[in-house]
């Protein structure tokens, strides 16, 4: 019994490095606008639709800045809300640009229909991912988990 006690920590230990060794890896997220290629995980996310937000937020990642909380929490209902430290960055249709950029995210989160109007202006503040939520082949809730 002993054994398989030491074992199990060792396992769980090697997990634990390995997911630490993961987040310092460079990574390459297929998005509706191509690829975006990360030297590492990023930290700092903006999240500029309320699907990403929900997905990010059910998998336990916490978005630094988000578009929209208070409407978020008003009409988005779900068990994971974003924690009170999460700062609000302009609404969905217009993102506060100016502030996004002052915060320096390591990557932008943003549906292709709202990103392609302003797409020049997110690339200049940080790596950004466009998705396209009305492509029927496109399970970005699946995506994310399977990149966790």
């Amino acid at each position: 019994m002993y054994k398989s006690y030491i074992r199990y920590k060792q396992q769980k230990k090697e997990k634990k490095e390995t997911k630490a060794d993961n987040t310092n890896q460079a990574i390459t997220i297929k998005h509706a606008e191509g690829e975006t290629k990360l030297d590492k995980s990023a930290k700092k996310v903006v999240v500029l639709e309320w699907g990403y937000s929900e997905d990010l937020l059910a998998l336990g990642v916490q978005p630094v800045w988000m578009a929209d909380i208070k409407n978020y929490n008003t009409w988005v209902n779900t068990e994971t809300k974003p924690s009170k430290d999460v700062v609000d960055v302009g609404t969905l249709q217009q993102p506060n640009l100016e502030e996004i950029s002052r915060l320096k995210p390591d990557l932008i989160i943003i549906t292709s229909f709202r990103g392609k109007a302003i797409k020049n202006e997110l690339e200049q503040i940080a790596p950004t991912v466009m998705f396209d939520p009305s492509t029927s082949n496109n399970d970005h809730f699946a995506d994310a988990k399977a990149k966790l």
